[in-house]
């Protein structure tokens, strides 16, 4: 969905000394009926200051992803800057890889609050943040060489 932002709930949490991850997404379905939500899980490495994350759908089993994410701004750990990469679909199979920002919504939170919040949106959304719609754009730029997170200076 190239013109949407995808806005997915991701809880990270410790278990028997393993970081682990579960990560909801829920797409909207435009007839009205209930949206569909895709879970995964996995397992989180740090290391060089980047969070590296590991997931694979829980239910079919199809889709696996690796996401790498760091603090762009030194000063706040409020947000996550990275890259994803995994299979799109199981129908199509491509590769694909999108800029990523993780925002921290702290320690405790309402879980239905949190799944309400997750779906597909306009990328001129003013419910997302500017900060976070100017960095995950998923376009080339003049110069670049690689496909890389969008930082601070755009």
């Amino acid at each position: 969905m190239p013109d949407r932002i995808v806005r997915a709930l991701v809880h990270i949490y410790e278990h028997r000394g393993a970081v682990l991850t579960q990560n909801f997404e829920r797409y909207p379905d435009h007839n009205d009926k209930a949206a569909k939500v895709s879970k995964f899980d996995g397992v989180a490495l740090y290391n060089a200051e980047r969070l590296f994350i590991y997931e694979k759908e829980k239910l079919a089993g199809t889709r696996i992803w690796q996401t790498v994410v760091y603090a762009t701004d030194l000063q706040s750990s409020k947000y996550l800057s990275g890259l994803t990469m995994g299979i799109a679909t199981k129908t199509v199979r491509d590769i694909a890889c999108y800029r990523v920002i993780y925002n921290f919504l702290g320690c405790e939170i309402d879980l239905r609050t949190g799944l309400s919040g997750c779906g597909t949106f306009p990328l001129d959304c003013s419910e997302i943040p500017k900060y976070i719609r100017d960095r995950v754009t998923n376009q080339m730029h003049l110069g670049d060489t690689a496909f890389r997170p969008s930082s601070d200076v755009m």
